[in-house]
């Protein structure tokens, strides 16, 4: 069954080592294969099936879609962004719908300057960073004497380097 994300949750490819509130895992294998963690910025989700008017063909099923992604990388020292499909990305984290309640604000209004007043020009982390911070990268060698030495290392591949707000709109 495809599991719809929602606005704010954090997920990763199904290929990903981490699954749902299961962060202590330990990679092996070679660090540049490692996939991000990502946040779900925007969702399409088909509201009807649709065939093709000629062949017959299957363009769309109902409840099938995708989802727009943002996450950091290092190599680029920027935010990507891709389009992935419903059913292969797994949630991670889900956040909850009363933090990312839509609201009518403008910018005379009071609560508008209390929010504004308490953001701008604040440092912020990215939601990914704490959960990028728990990836461990497992070497092992083997050595006459002893059967396996493991070493851990941490793995920053995508953890984002602290933020600044600049203007709340």
């Amino acid at each position: 069954m495809t599991v719809i994300p929602n606005l704010g949750d954090i997920v990763a490819v199904n290929a990903h080592p981490y699954f749902k509130e299961i962060y202590n895992v330990r990679i092996a294998g070679e660090p540049t294969n490692v996939l991000p963690l990502m946040v779900v910025v925007e969702i399409h989700e088909e509201v009807k099936t649709m065939y093709h008017e000629q062949t017959g063909e299957l363009l769309t099923e109902k409840g099938k879609g995708k989802c727009k992604c943002v996450w950091f990388s290092l190599k680029t020292n920027s935010f990507s962004e891709s389009w992935f499909h419903f059913d292969s990305i797994k949630i991670i984290k889900s956040r909850s719908a009363d933090h990312l309640a839509s609201s009518n604000l403008t910018e005379d209004s009071e609560e508008f300057r209390e929010i504004r007043k308490k953001w701008k020009n604040k440092s912020v982390n990215f939601i990914t960073s704490r959960l990028e911070l728990k990836k461990v990268k497992e070497t092992k060698a083997f050595e006459k004497d002893v059967d396996k030495l493991s070493s851990y290392s941490s793995l920053l591949s995508f953890v984002c380097p602290p933020l600044e707000v600049i203007e709340v709109k």
